[in-house]
């Protein structure tokens, strides 16, 4: 077995290794802080911290999607190396920005005044938009 294989491997396994390190470590913080909810109400009441959560789930969800394909096509062309350096490109940009969306997640706080009034209009527009659900009353039961 070659150094540089080896070497890749091991790169691997610490990577594997620090990723679950840090999910444990989210959901203990998130525990801890008030739950994923309190995240994920920080996301719907900033509207900046929405748009980069949405940036950052599609560079992560293309960058997988596009190592999937290259992957593909490096099999099929049979590019070797240059496909997988490719791929090995495609999936450290989509790990990078599932790292981001953990390291947003981490700063749980509690909410501001102005997040709170935001999450109401967000609710209030959300549910504005849904038909009421059809109502029983008035019906021969």
């Amino acid at each position: 077995m070659s150094i540089a294989l080896l070497a890749g491997e091991l790169a691997i396994i610490a990577g594997a290794m620090v990723m679950v390190g840090l999910t444990i470590a989210l959901w203990a913080r998130l525990r801890h802080l008030g739950g994923l909810e309190l995240a994920l109400a920080h996301v719907v009441a900033d509207p900046r911290r929405r748009r980069a959560f949405l940036w950052t789930v599609g560079v992560s969800f293309g960058g997988f999607v596009w190592a999937g394909i290259a992957a593909a096509l490096s099999d099929i062309f049979s590019w070797g190396s240059a496909g997988a350096f490719g791929v090995a490109l495609l999936f450290l940009l989509g790990s990078a920005g599932i790292l981001l969306l953990i390291t947003d997640a981490l700063r749980a706080s509690p909410l501001s005044l102005q997040e709170e009034w935001n999450l109401v209009e967000e609710a209030a527009r959300a549910s504005a938009r849904r038909s009421p659900p059809p109502s029983d009353q008035g019906r021969p039961g």
